[in-house]
């Protein structure tokens, strides 16, 4: 049987991951193995960990090295064993329905094309409606949470073809890592996952929505304010929005839209300060304009290779 492995990303979040993990072991297809990767944790995960749950693998990280780090702290342990077929990653304030595994994987296997398939993520405090489901694009080089805050769709309807999976919950072939790469570290924390799916579908890999895979996400669950408003999420999508448009957009899109992109871009940062949160939006933008040469040379490069 081909094997997945599933990945759990932890930073202070024991109460979460007392909750989500009981979940991943209790698959109806079970997972061949499941890696927490814990990035500094001070609130005593790691003697939690090996107390309650003593077969899980614990990766330990000195240094909270985000979302992005902690992922491919996994990652490279998997790819460098080459022992899985498929990588699930789940967010540790997610808590699965038993039969995720099994219908996620059922509608990758559908096409050797699908490198990724999107799960139906539900509100924890909102059940029937959807926090994600999958990345969109929702205007030129805007994309967003796919069905977020609509009605779920009812678990029967057949999978459908999407621009990517959000990786708070979502199945991937190890393969997809392998020739893709892994997620960029510099962004850390959000975005990350529309980055990578970016670069997945100019390699040619497509992704898959399964409404059936279906599991509830509390989100925000490593979120913190930000000095003088706002939070570190609206910090971190503000720069890594910049990130992403300026390495991984492809060019067509760039030369089309560039109008509509810029004026999105202002009216998101007028938008902050109409909802006070304007210091963290202003200094994550201010900090991805300050990026913006070494972002362009590196389109460059990977453009020229």
């Amino acid at each position: 049987m081909p094997a997945t492995v599933a990945i759990v990303v932890t930073h202070d979040g024991q109460k979460h991951l007392a909750r989500c993990l009981p979940d991943l072991l209790a698959q109806s297809l079970p997972f061949a193995a499941v890696l927490v990767v814990d990035n500094g944790s001070a609130d005593g995960t790691p003697a939690w960990l090996g107390e309650q749950f003593p077969a899980i693998e614990l990766l330990r990280l000195d240094v909270n090295r985000g979302f992005s780090g902690g992922v491919n702290h996994g990652l490279r342990r998997v790819l460098r064993e080459n022992r899985y077929d498929y990588v699930a990653l789940i967010n540790n304030d997610v808590a699965l329905e038993p039969g995720w595994h099994a219908k996620a994987r059922r509608a990758l296997l559908a096409d050797p094309r699908l490198g990724s398939c999107a799960t139906c993520l539900l509100r924890a405090d909102q059940p029937e409606l959807v926090d994600s489901a999958g990345i969109t694009w929702i205007g030129p080089g805007r994309a967003d949470n796919y069905l977020s805050g609509r009605t779920a769709p009812p678990p029967d309807e057949p999978p459908r073809e999407l621009f990517g999976a959000c990786a708070a919950a979502a199945l991937y072939r190890t393969e997809l890592f392998a020739r893709v790469g892994m997620f960029d570290e510099l962004l850390f924390a959000y975005q990350e996952d529309v980055d990578l799916s970016l670069r997945a579908r100019a390699a040619g890999w497509r992704c898959v929505f399964a409404p059936a895979a279906r599991g509830l996400h509390t989100g925000h669950g490593s979120n913190r304010p930000f000095p003088a408003g706002g939070t570190w999420a609206d910090y971190y999508n503000a720069r890594n929005r910049l990130a992403v448009l300026v390495a991984s957009l492809p060019a067509a899109e760039w030369r089309e839209h560039w109008r509509t992109i810029l004026a999105t871009e202002a009216q998101t940062l007028l938008a902050g300060f109409r909802e006070r949160r304007a210091a963290a939006v202003l200094a994550g933008f201010s900090r991805g304009l300050l990026r913006m040469p070494g972002l362009l040379l590196r389109r460059c490069r990977v453009t020229q290779g």
